[in-house]
């Protein structure tokens, strides 16, 4: 059984994984948070070197992640190798890790062209959903990496964050030419799934799930965390406010006039979000506005336009500290919150900040925050399974020594608790693919 780490032996859901993936080139590691996923990433590679199959690594992971926790993981599990983090510097060196965070993509292949060399023939995708449209620009000027690489593998603690339609664009990511689902998304969507009458609603068709899963058998490793980890009971509370009437009145006369609007036009994803978004605003405190700037033809601002501080008021009733609040929009603020940043972070984890905020896509992957506190709060519920998976195992993960609550604010009879509802639903989907495709199946 391969064991490379220094230190600290696998945990037996490491050896598993290590198991399955040392024969495999190519794979998809959809391994939920804590268990330990980077590690196995990591002296699954770290062989390879060892045997002479394996040169160097480039990770491509969220900033935050490639800033602080990719360097500190390789650090601990293989810290004979040298790790060159090439958001700071720029030069192929002697290193035998490269890591890199998904925004500079486009200087990466920039600096590959100019220099005229590649010295990766590994690459891990952190989070691999980010590759779940293979069309997006990043994934586009990726490609000849990824088709060039010897080894790639996908880590992703939620491979199905939506939908299955999720999988296809993280499988052409990994496996290139050798896509299970073949070379076109438009070919794979016609294949499974059956268009709503709401145009990107799209459904399952029969049977189509079990065939989506017999495709994914021994190229896509799921373990859920609850499985493998003695994790600390986590419990949900939900604070239920209530609108005054005047609000009430006019929430329910933008939501109106915003149905109107959606009906008149092609009904798209990106209208049907233009709108849970505005309601979510609006039940959130504030609504943005475009106006037109006063001196520079053509250059919109945005507005603000503060409504209610209700959710902040029942914010601070909640009592535990240290807090951690997770916001989606800009214009929420709360009394004498700090801001958490990668700067900061080990702050939070030294117990120095009573009371921190931030933005789930933000500081919710990848970043280690048990430490600091057992308590979050959702200020606004999140529409994305993504977020609010890696926000909570923030908290929720090994290394926590107490129970975790977790606070929903929801105004009653509003889209947070539409919202709420859809997210509990994808939740269950999730659970269901992750369990079909369990390590206890012995693929």
């Amino acid at each position: 059984m391969l064991e490379v780490g220094p230190h600290t032996p696998h945990t037996p859901a490491q050896a598993e994984a290590v198991e399955w993936l040392r024969d495999k080139p190519r794979a998809i590691l959809g391994i939920g948070c804590g268990i330990g996923k980077s590690r196995i990433a990591i002296d699954t590679l770290h062989f390879q070197m060892l045997v002479g199959d394996c040169q160097s690594v480039l990770v491509l992971a969220p900033k935050n992640a490639s800033l602080i926790t990719w360097p500190a993981e390789i650090e601990k599990w293989a810290p004979g190798l040298k790790v060159n983090v090439l958001n700071q510097t720029w030069e192929w060196d002697d290193s035998d890790v490269y890591v890199l965070h998904y925004d500079i993509v486009k200087k990466l292949v920039a600096f590959i062209k100019k220099t005229k060399f590649w010295p990766c023939d590994a690459v891990i995708i952190d989070e691999c959903t980010v590759a779940r449209n293979p069309e997006a620009v990043r994934m586009v000027q990726l490609a000849p990496v990824l088709q060039r690489a010897k080894f790639v593998y996908g880590l992703t603690g939620t491979p199905r964050p939506n939908t299955e339609a999720d999988v296809y664009g993280q499988c052409q990511a990994v496996f290139q030419s050798d896509n299970p689902f073949g070379d076109s998304k438009h070919r794979f969507e016609r294949a499974y799934f059956e268009q709503g009458y709401m145009r990107w609603d799209k459904t399952l068709k029969d049977g189509a799930k079990e065939e989506i899963r017999e495709k994914l058998e021994g190229r896509m490793l799921c373990m859920k965390s609850s499985d493998y980890l003695d994790l600390p009971d986590i419990a949900y509370v939900d604070v239920p406010i209530k609108f005054p009437r005047a609000l009430r009145t006019q929430y329910d006369e933008l939501k109106e006039k915003l149905f109107l609007e959606l009906e008149d036009g092609e009904i798209t994803a990106v209208s049907a979000g233009v709108l849970v978004n505005k309601l979510l605003q609006f039940t959130s405190g504030s609504i943005y506005e475009q106006v037109p700037h006063p001196t520079i033809e053509g250059k919109m601002l945005k507005k603000v336009h503060h409504l209610h501080d209700l959710k902040t008021k029942a914010l601070l009733k909640i009592k535990e500290r240290p807090l951690l609040v997770m916001r989606n929009f800009q214009s929420t603020d709360v009394p004498g919150a700090v801001h958490l940043t990668p700067d900061n972070v080990p702050d939070w984890n030294a117990k120095k900040i009573p009371l921190a905020i931030g933005h789930p896509g933000g500081i919710g992957i990848s970043v280690n925050l048990q430490a600091g506190g057992s308590t979050l709060c959702w200020h606004t519920p999140t529409y994305s399974l993504l977020d609010r998976i890696q926000a909570e195992a923030r908290l929720w993960r090994m290394g926590q020594k107490d129970p975790v609550v977790v606070y929903r604010l929801l105004v009653e009879n509003t889209v947070d608790i539409a919202v709420e509802a859809a997210v509990a639903m994808k939740d269950t989907e999730q659970d269901a693919l992750m369990n079909a495709l369990s390590i206890t199946r012995k693929l």
